[in-house]
């Protein structure tokens, strides 16, 4: 799939998200069809993030399709990045989320939520906490993550 029909299909998708799933107060149910999509979901986020402050490339490879970007970076400068978190001595303790908002249309889902990652950086124990807005597109019968945006939480201690 092309960026810009990946991008077109973002607009649509949150064309049709409801303004009261806009507000930052308003809680909406799930908008996935099925137990085993939010499931799968859940998991594919899970493994991206993992497999990124893990350093797994090969996991990374099949999880971030190769048209792509991300804070501004192409899936070659994740690897990169997450390779050199691992060689600076970082590592990945455990991730939790809350707040999930899933938004999904066809094979195209959105998904806000906050995060914690629990991380150790040079010896020292370190939480990394913000919120996000992930992309993920059903290829092949499993979501892949095409793009994303995070924004640390600066409220947060």
């Amino acid at each position: 799939m092309s960026r810009s029909s990946l991008r077109a299909r973002l607009v649509l998708l949150v064309a049709t998200i409801p303004m009261a799933a806009c507000k930052p107060d308003a809680r909406q149910d799930t908008a996935i069809n099925s137990q085993v999509d939010h499931d799968a979901l859940i998991a594919a986020r899970a493994d991206v993030w993992r497999a990124y402050f893990e350093a797994d490339s090969i996991k990374l490879v099949q999880l971030l399709p190769e048209q792509m970007v991300a804070m501004g970076k192409d899936r070659s400068a994740i690897i990169r990045d997450a390779q050199g978190f691992v060689a600076s001595g970082g590592r990945f303790v455990g991730i939790t989320f809350s707040d999930d908002e899933f938004y999904v249309r066809g094979d195209v889902a959105l998904v806000f939520s906050k995060y914690a990652v629990a991380l150790t950086q040079q010896g020292k124990p370190t939480t990394m906490r913000g919120r996000a807005i992930e992309l993920f597109e059903k290829r092949d019968g499993r979501w892949i993550n095409p793009s994303w945006h995070l924004d640390d939480d600066e409220r947060q201690p």
